[in-house]
Protein backbone atom coordinates (compact mmCIF):
# COMPACT_ATOMS: atom_id res chain seq x y z
CA UNK A 1 0.00 0.00 0.00
CA UNK A 2 1.31 3.42 -1.09
CA UNK A 3 1.73 5.94 2.15
CA UNK A 4 1.48 9.72 2.03
CA UNK A 5 2.40 11.61 4.70
CA UNK A 6 1.37 15.07 5.48
CA UNK A 7 2.21 16.73 9.02
CA UNK A 8 -0.33 19.17 10.35
CA UNK A 9 1.83 21.48 12.94
CA UNK A 10 -1.08 22.88 14.14
CA UNK A 11 -4.99 22.51 12.70
CA UNK A 12 -5.28 19.41 10.21
CA UNK A 13 -8.62 20.77 8.38
CA UNK A 14 -10.09 23.01 5.89
CA UNK A 15 -13.01 24.10 7.80
CA UNK A 16 -12.51 25.26 11.23
CA UNK A 17 -11.68 22.05 13.80
CA UNK A 18 -12.76 21.42 17.17
CA UNK A 19 -10.63 19.61 19.46
CA UNK A 20 -13.11 18.56 21.95
CA UNK A 21 -16.34 19.95 22.52
CA UNK A 22 -19.10 20.46 19.60
CA UNK A 23 -19.31 20.28 15.78
CA UNK A 24 -17.34 23.41 15.37
CA UNK A 25 -16.61 24.41 19.16
CA UNK A 26 -13.54 24.11 20.95
CA UNK A 27 -14.88 23.79 24.77
CA UNK A 28 -11.59 22.77 26.13
CA UNK A 29 -10.82 26.41 27.48
CA UNK A 30 -9.37 25.90 31.05
CA UNK A 31 -6.87 23.34 32.41
CA UNK A 32 -9.49 21.97 34.69
CA UNK A 33 -11.61 20.67 31.91
CA UNK A 34 -9.07 18.58 30.62
CA UNK A 35 -9.13 17.41 33.85
CA UNK A 36 -13.02 16.91 34.38
CA UNK A 37 -14.48 18.05 31.06
CA UNK A 38 -18.46 18.53 33.16
CA UNK A 39 -18.09 22.29 34.01
CA UNK A 40 -21.10 23.53 33.43
CA UNK A 41 -22.05 24.36 37.06
CA UNK A 42 -18.81 25.63 38.21
CA UNK A 43 -18.02 28.36 40.83
CA UNK A 44 -14.70 28.23 40.35
CA UNK A 45 -12.75 31.05 37.87
CA UNK A 46 -13.41 29.09 34.47
CA UNK A 47 -17.20 29.90 35.34
CA UNK A 48 -16.61 32.93 33.69
CA UNK A 49 -16.70 30.89 30.14
CA UNK A 50 -18.69 27.49 31.58
CA UNK A 51 -21.28 29.33 33.58
CA UNK A 52 -21.36 32.61 33.67
CA UNK A 53 -23.95 33.18 36.06
CA UNK A 54 -22.32 31.36 38.98
CA UNK A 55 -19.27 34.75 38.87
CA UNK A 56 -22.07 35.95 40.94
CA UNK A 57 -21.02 33.58 43.77
CA UNK A 58 -17.45 34.84 43.57
CA UNK A 59 -15.77 36.04 46.62
CA UNK A 60 -15.12 39.60 46.86
CA UNK A 61 -12.36 41.26 44.69
CA UNK A 62 -10.48 40.53 41.84
CA UNK A 63 -10.23 36.44 39.86
CA UNK A 64 -7.57 35.69 37.34
CA UNK A 65 -6.80 32.35 35.22
CA UNK A 66 -4.12 31.37 33.02
CA UNK A 67 -4.38 28.16 30.75
CA UNK A 68 -2.17 26.33 28.66
CA UNK A 69 -3.14 23.52 26.50
CA UNK A 70 -0.79 21.33 24.37
CA UNK A 71 -2.79 19.25 21.73
CA UNK A 72 -1.46 16.51 19.41
CA UNK A 73 -4.08 15.02 16.81
CA UNK A 74 -4.23 11.84 14.40
CA UNK A 75 -6.27 12.29 11.34
CA UNK A 76 -5.78 9.97 9.08
CA UNK A 77 -7.70 9.40 5.61
CA UNK A 78 -7.85 6.56 3.50
CA UNK A 79 -8.93 5.98 0.46
CA UNK A 80 -8.65 3.58 -2.42
CA UNK A 81 -5.83 1.60 -0.82
CA UNK A 82 -4.10 4.63 -0.05
CA UNK A 83 -3.44 5.94 3.25
CA UNK A 84 -2.80 9.88 4.23
CA UNK A 85 -1.63 10.05 7.60
CA UNK A 86 -2.43 13.55 9.44
CA UNK A 87 -0.42 14.65 12.54
CA UNK A 88 -2.18 17.77 14.23
CA UNK A 89 0.31 19.20 16.87
CA UNK A 90 -0.51 22.35 18.76
CA UNK A 91 1.93 23.62 20.77
CA UNK A 92 0.63 26.40 22.62
CA UNK A 93 -3.07 27.00 22.95
CA UNK A 94 -3.90 29.63 25.54
CA UNK A 95 -7.00 31.16 27.56
CA UNK A 96 -7.21 33.69 30.15
CA UNK A 97 -10.41 34.65 32.35
CA UNK A 98 -10.66 37.96 34.74
CA UNK A 99 -13.34 38.74 36.98
CA UNK A 100 -13.98 41.38 39.23
CA UNK A 101 -17.16 41.03 42.22
CA UNK A 102 -18.23 44.14 44.27
CA UNK A 103 -21.36 43.66 45.88
CA UNK A 104 -23.79 41.91 43.90
CA UNK A 105 -22.29 42.36 40.40
CA UNK A 106 -19.92 40.65 39.22
CA UNK A 107 -18.02 41.60 36.13
CA UNK A 108 -15.85 38.99 33.60
CA UNK A 109 -14.36 38.62 30.30
CA UNK A 110 -12.64 35.73 29.18
CA UNK A 111 -10.48 35.50 25.64
CA UNK A 112 -9.57 32.24 23.73
CA UNK A 113 -9.71 30.01 20.73
CA UNK A 114 -12.98 28.31 20.44
CA UNK A 115 -12.11 27.41 16.98
CA UNK A 116 -9.10 26.64 15.02
CA UNK A 117 -5.81 27.06 16.38
CA UNK A 118 -2.78 27.76 13.59
CA UNK A 119 -0.88 26.45 10.43
CA UNK A 120 -1.25 23.12 9.22
CA UNK A 121 0.62 21.85 6.04
CA UNK A 122 -0.78 18.77 3.77
CA UNK A 123 2.35 17.50 1.85
CA UNK A 124 0.90 14.30 1.11
CA UNK A 125 -2.17 16.31 -0.40
CA UNK A 126 -6.16 14.40 -0.02
CA UNK A 127 -8.26 12.20 -2.20
CA UNK A 128 -10.29 15.16 -3.41
CA UNK A 129 -8.08 17.39 -4.63
CA UNK A 130 -6.34 14.79 -6.48
CA UNK A 131 -9.24 13.97 -7.72
CA UNK A 132 -9.76 17.66 -8.87
CA UNK A 133 -6.57 18.23 -10.57
CA UNK A 134 -6.72 14.64 -12.59
CA UNK A 135 -10.10 16.50 -13.99
CA UNK A 136 -8.65 19.51 -14.81
CA UNK A 137 -5.91 17.60 -16.40
CA UNK A 138 -8.11 18.01 -19.83
CA UNK A 139 -7.30 21.93 -19.71
CA UNK A 140 -3.57 22.01 -20.05
CA UNK A 141 -3.33 21.79 -23.94
CA UNK A 142 -4.45 25.48 -23.28
CA UNK A 143 -1.84 26.49 -21.24
CA UNK A 144 1.13 24.36 -21.63
CA UNK A 145 0.63 22.75 -24.96
CA UNK A 146 0.35 18.88 -23.25
CA UNK A 147 -0.99 16.78 -22.06
CA UNK A 148 -0.64 15.17 -18.21
CA UNK A 149 1.37 11.54 -18.47
CA UNK A 150 0.69 10.39 -14.76
CA UNK A 151 -1.86 11.18 -11.71
CA UNK A 152 -2.22 14.42 -9.72
CA UNK A 153 -1.22 15.21 -6.25
CA UNK A 154 -1.62 18.09 -4.36
CA UNK A 155 0.24 20.24 -1.56
CA UNK A 156 -1.44 22.54 0.61
CA UNK A 157 -0.89 24.56 3.78
CA UNK A 158 -3.46 26.59 5.83
CA UNK A 159 -3.66 28.99 8.73
CA UNK A 160 -6.60 29.05 10.50
CA UNK A 161 -7.97 31.34 13.74
CA UNK A 162 -11.24 31.81 15.33
CA UNK A 163 -10.60 34.18 18.49
CA UNK A 164 -13.16 35.31 21.04
CA UNK A 165 -13.34 37.49 23.58
CA UNK A 166 -16.51 37.64 25.94
CA UNK A 167 -17.77 40.42 28.07
CA UNK A 168 -20.78 40.59 30.53
CA UNK A 169 -22.04 40.70 33.87
CA UNK A 170 -23.32 38.59 36.49
CA UNK A 171 -25.92 39.87 38.91
CA UNK A 172 -27.03 38.34 42.44
CA UNK A 173 -30.39 38.28 43.22
CA UNK A 174 -30.26 36.43 46.51
CA UNK A 175 -28.18 33.81 48.21
CA UNK A 176 -29.41 31.05 46.18
CA UNK A 177 -30.00 32.63 42.57
CA UNK A 178 -28.22 34.65 39.91
CA UNK A 179 -28.09 35.98 36.12
CA UNK A 180 -25.88 36.54 33.33
CA UNK A 181 -25.73 38.74 30.63
CA UNK A 182 -22.69 39.62 27.75
CA UNK A 183 -21.90 39.73 24.56
CA UNK A 184 -19.32 37.18 22.44
CA UNK A 185 -16.93 38.79 19.58
CA UNK A 186 -15.69 36.31 17.30
CA UNK A 187 -12.74 37.19 15.16
CA UNK A 188 -12.34 34.48 11.97
CA UNK A 189 -8.82 34.77 10.31
CA UNK A 190 -7.92 32.06 7.77
CA UNK A 191 -5.63 31.50 4.36
CA UNK A 192 -4.88 28.76 2.24
CA UNK A 193 -2.02 28.59 0.41
CA UNK A 194 -0.42 25.56 -2.10
CA UNK A 195 -1.73 23.76 -5.56
CA UNK A 196 -2.42 21.40 -7.18
CA UNK A 197 0.60 19.29 -9.99
CA UNK A 198 0.24 17.21 -13.03
CA UNK A 199 3.58 15.08 -14.25
CA UNK A 200 4.14 15.43 -18.04
CA UNK A 201 6.89 13.99 -19.01
CA UNK A 202 9.83 15.06 -17.34
CA UNK A 203 8.02 18.12 -16.14
CA UNK A 204 5.49 19.11 -13.82
CA UNK A 205 2.66 21.26 -14.25
CA UNK A 206 0.97 23.08 -12.22
CA UNK A 207 -3.23 22.65 -12.47
CA UNK A 208 -4.20 25.00 -9.74
CA UNK A 209 -1.93 27.80 -7.37
CA UNK A 210 -4.09 29.44 -4.15
CA UNK A 211 -2.74 32.18 -2.11
CA UNK A 212 -6.09 32.93 -0.42
CA UNK A 213 -7.13 34.94 3.07
CA UNK A 214 -10.75 35.09 4.74
CA UNK A 215 -11.47 36.91 7.45
CA UNK A 216 -14.47 38.03 9.29
CA UNK A 217 -16.24 39.48 12.39
CA UNK A 218 -19.30 38.47 14.15
CA UNK A 219 -21.45 39.13 17.17
CA UNK A 220 -23.41 37.21 19.51
CA UNK A 221 -25.61 37.45 22.83
CA UNK A 222 -24.89 34.97 25.94
CA UNK A 223 -27.29 34.81 28.47
CA UNK A 224 -27.19 32.74 31.96
CA UNK A 225 -28.55 31.44 35.16
CA UNK A 226 -27.50 29.70 38.51
CA UNK A 227 -29.28 28.53 40.92
CA UNK A 228 -27.49 27.17 44.42
CA UNK A 229 -28.89 25.88 47.52
CA UNK A 230 -27.10 23.32 49.63
CA UNK A 231 -24.71 21.25 48.61
CA UNK A 232 -26.49 21.51 44.96
CA UNK A 233 -25.54 24.13 42.03
CA UNK A 234 -27.03 24.30 38.95
CA UNK A 235 -26.09 26.33 36.02
CA UNK A 236 -27.50 27.21 32.93
CA UNK A 237 -26.05 29.06 29.97
CA UNK A 238 -27.40 30.06 26.30
CA UNK A 239 -25.15 31.10 23.49
CA UNK A 240 -27.08 32.69 20.48
CA UNK A 241 -26.08 31.61 16.93
CA UNK A 242 -23.29 34.42 15.80
CA UNK A 243 -23.97 35.07 12.00
CA UNK A 244 -20.58 35.30 10.72
CA UNK A 245 -19.41 36.50 7.07
CA UNK A 246 -16.08 35.66 5.73
CA UNK A 247 -14.48 37.66 2.52
CA UNK A 248 -11.71 35.80 0.50
CA UNK A 249 -9.00 38.37 -0.27
CA UNK A 250 -7.32 36.29 -3.02
CA UNK A 251 -3.96 37.00 -3.91
CA UNK A 252 -3.34 34.56 -6.04
CA UNK A 253 -5.78 32.17 -8.36
CA UNK A 254 -3.81 30.95 -10.63
CA UNK A 255 -4.18 28.19 -13.13
CA UNK A 256 -1.61 26.28 -14.54
CA UNK A 257 1.63 28.04 -13.00
CA UNK A 258 -0.06 31.36 -13.81
CA UNK A 259 1.18 32.94 -10.40
CA UNK A 260 3.24 35.88 -12.16
CA UNK A 261 0.12 37.17 -13.46
CA UNK A 262 -1.23 37.65 -9.70
CA UNK A 263 -4.98 36.62 -11.16
CA UNK A 264 -7.60 36.84 -8.49
CA UNK A 265 -10.96 36.63 -10.64
CA UNK A 266 -9.48 34.25 -13.35
CA UNK A 267 -8.91 37.42 -15.76
CA UNK A 268 -5.83 36.50 -16.72
CA UNK A 269 -6.75 33.23 -16.90
CA UNK A 270 -9.52 33.33 -19.27
CA UNK A 271 -7.80 36.02 -21.44
CA UNK A 272 -4.63 32.98 -21.68
CA UNK A 273 -7.87 30.27 -22.59
CA UNK A 274 -8.75 32.76 -25.48
CA UNK A 275 -5.35 33.48 -26.63
CA UNK A 276 -4.42 30.07 -27.03
CA UNK A 277 -7.86 28.51 -28.48
CA UNK A 278 -6.18 28.69 -32.26
CA UNK A 279 -3.23 26.93 -30.87
CA UNK A 280 -5.78 23.81 -28.89
CA UNK A 281 -7.77 23.46 -31.99
CA UNK A 282 -4.78 23.68 -34.38
CA UNK A 283 -3.39 20.82 -32.53
CA UNK A 284 -6.49 19.10 -32.45
CA UNK A 285 -6.94 19.21 -35.71
CA UNK A 286 -3.81 18.18 -37.06
CA UNK A 287 -4.06 14.69 -37.50
CA UNK A 288 -7.11 15.12 -39.56
CA UNK A 289 -5.32 17.77 -41.29
CA UNK A 290 -2.32 15.71 -41.70
CA UNK A 291 -4.92 12.84 -43.04
CA UNK A 292 -6.97 14.62 -45.80
CA UNK A 293 -3.03 16.07 -47.46
CA UNK A 294 -1.59 12.81 -47.03
CA UNK A 295 -4.54 11.86 -48.65
CA UNK A 296 -4.08 14.09 -51.66
CA UNK A 297 -0.33 13.85 -52.06
CA UNK A 298 -0.59 9.90 -52.29
CA UNK A 299 -3.64 10.49 -54.97
CA UNK A 300 -0.77 12.80 -56.58
CA UNK A 301 1.68 10.40 -56.61
CA UNK A 302 -0.32 7.58 -57.66
CA UNK A 303 -1.31 9.56 -61.04
CA UNK A 304 2.57 10.41 -61.34
CA UNK A 305 3.11 6.57 -61.71
CA UNK A 306 0.22 5.55 -63.86
CA UNK A 307 0.95 8.30 -66.16
CA UNK A 308 4.95 6.75 -66.33
CA UNK A 309 3.63 3.35 -66.57
CA UNK A 310 1.61 4.37 -69.80
CA UNK A 311 4.72 5.83 -71.55
CA UNK A 312 6.65 2.99 -70.88
CA UNK A 313 4.00 0.79 -72.20
CA UNK A 314 2.33 2.27 -75.64
CA UNK A 315 -1.66 0.83 -75.96
CA UNK A 316 -1.93 0.89 -71.91
CA UNK A 317 -5.03 2.30 -71.45
CA UNK A 318 -5.02 4.73 -67.95
CA UNK A 319 -7.36 1.81 -66.17
CA UNK A 320 -5.09 -0.77 -66.89
CA UNK A 321 -2.53 1.20 -65.87
CA UNK A 322 -3.89 2.07 -62.49
CA UNK A 323 -4.59 -1.43 -62.06
CA UNK A 324 -0.97 -2.46 -62.41
CA UNK A 325 -0.09 0.44 -60.15
CA UNK A 326 -1.96 -0.57 -57.63
CA UNK A 327 -1.55 -4.26 -57.79
CA UNK A 328 2.91 -3.56 -57.64
CA UNK A 329 3.95 -0.32 -56.85
CA UNK A 330 2.30 0.65 -53.57
CA UNK A 331 5.52 0.06 -51.58
CA UNK A 332 7.04 2.93 -54.27
CA UNK A 333 3.80 5.52 -53.83
CA UNK A 334 3.83 5.08 -49.80
CA UNK A 335 7.79 5.85 -50.25
CA UNK A 336 7.50 8.97 -52.75
CA UNK A 337 4.13 10.15 -50.52
CA UNK A 338 6.10 10.02 -47.23
CA UNK A 339 9.24 11.60 -48.42
CA UNK A 340 6.89 14.32 -49.79
CA UNK A 341 5.44 14.86 -46.59
CA UNK A 342 8.41 14.58 -44.96
CA UNK A 343 10.18 17.16 -46.87
CA UNK A 344 9.99 21.16 -46.40
CA UNK A 345 7.47 21.71 -49.32
CA UNK A 346 5.24 18.73 -46.98
CA UNK A 347 5.82 20.49 -44.24
CA UNK A 348 4.61 23.98 -45.51
CA UNK A 349 1.50 22.36 -47.28
CA UNK A 350 0.30 20.85 -43.67
CA UNK A 351 1.07 24.14 -42.12
CA UNK A 352 -0.82 26.09 -44.55
CA UNK A 353 -3.76 23.53 -44.48
CA UNK A 354 -4.09 23.93 -40.60
CA UNK A 355 -4.06 27.64 -40.94
CA UNK A 356 -6.63 27.72 -44.13
CA UNK A 357 -8.87 25.59 -41.51
CA UNK A 358 -8.38 27.76 -38.51
CA UNK A 359 -8.95 30.69 -40.21
CA UNK A 360 -12.53 29.12 -41.92
CA UNK A 361 -15.86 29.61 -40.53
CA UNK A 362 -15.97 26.30 -39.26
CA UNK A 363 -12.82 26.35 -37.78
CA UNK A 364 -13.96 30.02 -35.80
CA UNK A 365 -16.55 28.42 -34.50
CA UNK A 366 -14.53 25.48 -33.02
CA UNK A 367 -12.02 27.64 -31.39
CA UNK A 368 -15.02 29.72 -30.28
CA UNK A 369 -16.95 26.50 -28.80
CA UNK A 370 -13.29 25.02 -26.83
CA UNK A 371 -12.65 28.48 -25.35
CA UNK A 372 -15.90 28.88 -23.96
CA UNK A 373 -16.04 25.29 -22.44
CA UNK A 374 -12.66 25.42 -21.39
CA UNK A 375 -13.80 28.91 -19.50
CA UNK A 376 -17.12 27.65 -18.27
CA UNK A 377 -15.11 24.21 -17.13
CA UNK A 378 -13.12 26.90 -14.79
CA UNK A 379 -16.00 29.40 -13.69
CA UNK A 380 -18.52 27.20 -13.00
CA UNK A 381 -16.35 24.74 -11.11
CA UNK A 382 -15.95 24.45 -7.40
CA UNK A 383 -12.99 26.95 -7.93
CA UNK A 384 -15.08 29.66 -8.43
CA UNK A 385 -15.77 30.31 -5.03
CA UNK A 386 -12.21 30.96 -4.63
CA UNK A 387 -12.15 34.26 -6.26
CA UNK A 388 -11.75 37.50 -4.64
CA UNK A 389 -14.10 39.17 -2.97
CA UNK A 390 -16.39 35.67 -2.56
CA UNK A 391 -18.39 35.77 0.77
CA UNK A 392 -19.31 33.06 3.03
CA UNK A 393 -21.53 32.20 5.79
CA UNK A 394 -19.12 30.46 8.58
CA UNK A 395 -21.69 30.89 11.56
CA UNK A 396 -20.68 29.52 15.36
CA UNK A 397 -23.78 27.68 16.13
CA UNK A 398 -26.24 28.78 19.35
CA UNK A 399 -25.09 26.68 22.01
CA UNK A 400 -27.33 25.57 25.33
CA UNK A 401 -25.07 24.09 28.59
CA UNK A 402 -27.02 22.78 31.51
CA UNK A 403 -24.56 21.61 34.65
CA UNK A 404 -24.97 20.66 37.84
CA UNK A 405 -22.62 19.94 40.89
CA UNK A 406 -23.06 18.14 44.36
CA UNK A 407 -20.94 17.89 47.35
CA UNK A 408 -21.41 14.53 49.02
CA UNK A 409 -19.11 15.49 51.15
CA UNK A 410 -16.70 17.89 52.22
CA UNK A 411 -14.17 16.20 50.58
CA UNK A 412 -16.17 14.37 47.38
CA UNK A 413 -18.18 16.62 44.91
CA UNK A 414 -20.08 15.12 41.64
CA UNK A 415 -21.21 16.62 38.81
CA UNK A 416 -22.98 16.27 35.33
CA UNK A 417 -24.12 17.88 32.35
CA UNK A 418 -25.92 18.29 29.02
CA UNK A 419 -24.73 20.64 26.12
CA UNK A 420 -27.02 21.08 23.21
CA UNK A 421 -25.63 22.98 20.15
CA UNK A 422 -28.01 23.86 17.60
CA UNK A 423 -25.49 22.83 14.20
CA UNK A 424 -28.80 22.89 11.81
CA UNK A 425 -29.75 26.50 12.10
CA UNK A 426 -26.26 27.66 11.34
CA UNK A 427 -24.89 28.18 8.24
CA UNK A 428 -21.13 26.85 7.19
CA UNK A 429 -20.48 27.28 3.58
CA UNK A 430 -17.71 25.08 2.05
CA UNK A 431 -14.53 26.74 0.48
CA UNK A 432 -15.08 25.31 -2.55
CA UNK A 433 -18.60 25.52 -4.25
CA UNK A 434 -20.06 27.30 -1.21
CA UNK A 435 -22.69 24.46 -0.53
CA UNK A 436 -24.26 24.45 2.94
CA UNK A 437 -22.60 21.36 4.61
CA UNK A 438 -24.75 21.90 7.73
CA UNK A 439 -27.74 20.70 5.73
CA UNK A 440 -26.45 17.52 5.62
CA UNK A 441 -26.04 16.66 9.11
CA UNK A 442 -29.01 14.13 10.64
CA UNK A 443 -29.58 15.39 13.67
CA UNK A 444 -28.19 18.18 15.80
CA UNK A 445 -24.93 18.30 17.80
CA UNK A 446 -25.45 16.82 21.56
CA UNK A 447 -23.11 15.72 24.50
CA UNK A 448 -23.50 14.29 28.41
CA UNK A 449 -20.45 15.14 30.72
CA UNK A 450 -20.05 13.73 34.00
CA UNK A 451 -17.12 14.07 36.82
CA UNK A 452 -15.92 14.00 39.83
CA UNK A 453 -13.77 15.51 42.50
CA UNK A 454 -11.85 14.22 45.62
CA UNK A 455 -9.89 16.29 47.91
CA UNK A 456 -7.14 14.16 49.02
CA UNK A 457 -5.86 16.81 51.22
CA UNK A 458 -6.30 20.27 52.11
CA UNK A 459 -3.97 21.11 49.05
CA UNK A 460 -4.43 18.59 46.64
CA UNK A 461 -7.68 17.81 44.69
CA UNK A 462 -7.83 14.97 42.31
CA UNK A 463 -10.50 14.63 39.63
CA UNK A 464 -11.71 12.79 36.19
CA UNK A 465 -13.79 12.71 34.18
CA UNK A 466 -15.78 11.62 30.55
CA UNK A 467 -17.77 13.16 27.34
CA UNK A 468 -19.80 11.92 25.21
CA UNK A 469 -20.26 13.59 21.88
CA UNK A 470 -23.02 12.80 19.37
CA UNK A 471 -22.64 15.17 16.14
CA UNK A 472 -25.49 13.51 13.98
CA UNK A 473 -22.81 13.14 11.03
CA UNK A 474 -23.25 11.21 8.17
CA UNK A 475 -21.92 10.10 4.91
CA UNK A 476 -22.85 12.65 2.85
CA UNK A 477 -21.27 14.99 5.29
CA UNK A 478 -18.01 13.69 6.07
CA UNK A 479 -15.12 14.83 3.46
CA UNK A 480 -11.49 14.90 3.19
CA UNK A 481 -10.80 18.44 4.58
CA UNK A 482 -14.32 17.91 7.18
CA UNK A 483 -14.45 14.96 8.66
CA UNK A 484 -15.31 14.55 12.06
CA UNK A 485 -17.76 11.76 14.39
CA UNK A 486 -18.95 10.56 17.69
CA UNK A 487 -16.67 10.73 20.20
CA UNK A 488 -15.59 9.47 23.71
CA UNK A 489 -13.18 11.33 25.89
CA UNK A 490 -11.60 10.85 29.17
CA UNK A 491 -9.99 13.42 31.76
CA UNK A 492 -7.74 13.08 34.88
CA UNK A 493 -5.90 15.62 36.87
CA UNK A 494 -5.68 17.46 39.69
CA UNK A 495 -5.43 21.27 41.42
CA UNK A 496 -2.71 22.14 44.46
CA UNK A 497 -3.66 24.96 46.23
CA UNK A 498 -0.61 26.53 47.17
CA UNK A 499 -3.16 28.86 49.57
CA UNK A 500 -6.36 30.34 49.57
CA UNK A 501 -5.57 32.63 46.87
CA UNK A 502 -3.30 30.38 44.12
CA UNK A 503 -4.11 27.30 42.44
CA UNK A 504 -2.33 25.22 39.57
CA UNK A 505 -4.61 23.47 37.24
CA UNK A 506 -3.35 20.61 36.07
CA UNK A 507 -4.80 17.80 33.18
CA UNK A 508 -4.44 15.33 30.74
CA UNK A 509 -7.28 13.96 28.43
CA UNK A 510 -8.08 11.30 25.78
CA UNK A 511 -10.55 11.40 22.92
CA UNK A 512 -11.58 8.72 20.53
CA UNK A 513 -13.95 8.72 17.46
CA UNK A 514 -16.07 6.63 15.53
CA UNK A 515 -14.22 5.62 12.36
CA UNK A 516 -16.46 7.14 9.74
CA UNK A 517 -16.85 6.69 6.08
CA UNK A 518 -17.57 9.42 3.46
CA UNK A 519 -20.17 9.07 0.36
CA UNK A 520 -16.94 9.44 -1.71
CA UNK A 521 -15.35 5.80 -0.43
CA UNK A 522 -12.98 7.70 2.12
CA UNK A 523 -12.70 6.15 5.83
CA UNK A 524 -11.66 8.58 8.43
CA UNK A 525 -9.64 7.94 11.38
CA UNK A 526 -9.22 10.41 14.21
CA UNK A 527 -8.10 10.69 18.09
CA UNK A 528 -6.87 13.71 20.46
CA UNK A 529 -4.54 13.89 23.26
CA UNK A 530 -4.24 17.10 25.37
CA UNK A 531 -2.18 18.10 28.18
CA UNK A 532 -2.81 21.29 30.11
CA UNK A 533 -1.59 23.54 33.19
CA UNK A 534 -3.41 26.40 34.64
CA UNK A 535 -3.16 28.91 37.13
CA UNK A 536 -6.28 30.59 39.04
CA UNK A 537 -5.12 33.60 41.78
CA UNK A 538 -7.24 36.06 43.44
CA UNK A 539 -6.95 39.19 45.67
Amino acid sequence: MMKRVFSTIIVASFAIVSFAGGLLTNTNQSASFVRNPARYASLETDAIYFNPAGTAFFKEGWAFSANWQMIWQQRDVENAGTRYDGKVYVPCMPTFFAAYKTGDWTFSGFFGMPGGGGNAQFDGGLPMFNTMGNTFGQLAPFFTGTQPTGAAYSQFESTQYLFSLQLGAAYKINDNMSVYAGLRTNYTSLSYEGGIFLPAGASTVNPLSLDLKQTGIAFAPVIGFDYKIGRLNIGVKYEFRAVNIIENETNNLGIYGNNANNDKNFENTTKIIDANAPMVVAAMAKPTVVAKVQEGVQANVTNQFVQAVMASQPGMTQDMAAAYVAANMQDQVAQKTAEYMASPAGETLVKSSIEGYVASPDGQATIAGASAAAKTGITSSPLASLQDGERFRNDAPAKLSIGASYDITDRIKVMGAYTYYFDKDAKIESLLGKANTMKTLSRNTYEMLAGVEVKVTDKLLLSTGLQFSDFGVNPSYLSDISFIDDSFMVGAGGKYSFNENWDLNFGFCYANYAHGAGSTGSKYLRKTYNASVGVDFRF
